[in-house]
């Protein structure tokens, strides 16, 4: 698949990322049924971010699965910041779910089931995916793995949101990359600079082909 529903359909209401810098770049806000991958170094914001997009669809009155890979942001976290929305607790408590998976066979059962997840839960709107990376960091998880890993969560996700209209909100970290003068690879030791790149890969999963509805900042 290489359309998103939202361009399928022409949907054109926007949420808004409470970010006005990154609203301009995403034309005014995020449509429905897009992927958001935000990637940067530890204390950026991007969990911020992300709890931001939460925020304006509950005061959309839809439904938001917020799901954390790190313990980065613990459902009482997200029950504090969420107390901003303009509905009343109770109200947006029951638009938000909180899930915490921290291994990677823990991600992909989840994803497997997640067409009948949504479908016994048709409220939802948004899914976030916070701290993503964290799962490969383990010395389990070989260079094969992990690109066989990220192309099933990649196909699972678009088919997703191509079928459903969910937005998919994902937070991951960069990582420090070195090069010797020359611009050959290097470690801590001989580099000479550094750069930082994000940890699973450049738009990991912002690839697919001619769909302006998929982005990655």
């Amino acid at each position: 698949m290489t359309q998103s529903a939202a361009s399928i359909v022409g949907v054109t209401t926007k949420y808004s990322t409470l970010c006005g810098p990154l609203n301009r770049l995403l034309d005014g806000g995020l449509k429905q049924g897009c992927i958001l991958e935000l990637s940067g170094a530890p204390g950026c914001g991007k969990e911020a971010l992300a709890v931001n997009i939460s925020r304006s669809y509950v005061d959309s009155s839809k439904g938001v699965l917020f799901i954390d890979m790190q313990n980065m942001t613990t459902p009482a976290t997200l029950d504090r910041l969420l107390r901003k929305s303009s509905h009343t607790v109770s109200a947006y408590q029951k638009l938000v779910r909180h899930l915490q998976l921290h291994t990677l066979l823990d991600l992909m059962v989840f994803l497997q089931n997640l067409p009948s997840y949504l479908q016994n839960h048709p409220d939802i709107a948004l899914i976030v995916l916070n701290s993503l990376s964290f799962p490969f960091q383990s010395p389990d998880v070989t260079y094969a793995v992990r690109n066989a890993v990220l192309d099933k969560v990649k196909q699972i996700l678009a088919k997703t949101v191509a079928s459903t209209r969910v937005t998919v909100v994902i937070t991951s970290q960069l990582a420090t990359k070195m090069y010797k003068a020359d611009g050959s690879a290097a470690n801590f030791d001989t580099g000479s600079r550094a750069i930082m790149v994000p940890l699973l890969g450049p738009s990991t999963f912002t690839t697919l082909p001619n769909d302006p509805s998929l982005n990655f900042v």
